[in-house]
């Protein structure tokens, strides 16, 4: 896997990113994920960690902190979800516009709040041609509970957390990219 560090622009603020591409022959082009924060705003913690299972899958992924989060630029303390989607919007322009990159396989992926932010940021940007919500913010009681997962007894009975949210790593291989 390889890393780079980019910056790009949302409404004026310079948003820090990391660009993770799998290892793969030169000139092939690669499908693209946007993995979206929730209430964090940052890249460091639920994007770096889906960029880190989907990347091996031959996915490139773009995490970055949303503006006025982490790095990036802004005024801090806010969290606007309209702004949270302009930023995505400009960071699904940015890695489109790599040479790297099939624009045609652009997807986003939201966790909690990202997921919402993701289903709007999706909604108004026709290179986005997939978009996967994870433990949305609209599943309730429900979503809040599993969003904290269940204790379940292990065979040495110290028992290990687990998520109803959680999507298989193998799912990797079922994001259809659709046209429009």
């Amino acid at each position: 896997m390889q890393r780079r560090h980019v910056r790009f622009s949302s409404r004026g603020c310079w948003l820090d990113g990391d660009l993770d591409l799998p290892d793969t022959e030169p000139g092939v082009l690669l499908p693209a994920l946007v993995p979206c924060s929730g209430y964090t705003g940052q890249k460091e913690m639920q994007p770096a960690r889906l960029a880190r299972a989907l990347v091996p899958h031959g996915y490139a992924c773009l995490t970055f902190d949303y503006r006025g989060f982490g790095t990036s630029e802004g005024p801090r303390g806010r969290l606007v979800p309209q702004e949270q989607v302009e930023d995505v919007r400009a960071a699904s322009a940015f890695v489109a516009s790599l040479p790297e990159i099939d624009r045609t396989r652009i997807a986003l992926i939201g966790w909690g709040l990202g997921g919402g932010i993701a289903i709007a940021a999706a909604a108004e940007d026709p290179t986005v041609r997939a978009v996967v919500a994870l433990n949305g913010v609209a599943a309730g009681a429900g979503g809040r509970a599993s969003s904290r997962g269940t204790v379940n007894p292990g065979a040495d009975g110290s028992g290990s957390r687990t998520f109803r949210a959680n999507v298989p790593v193998s799912c990797a291989r079922a994001i259809a990219f659709v046209s429009r």
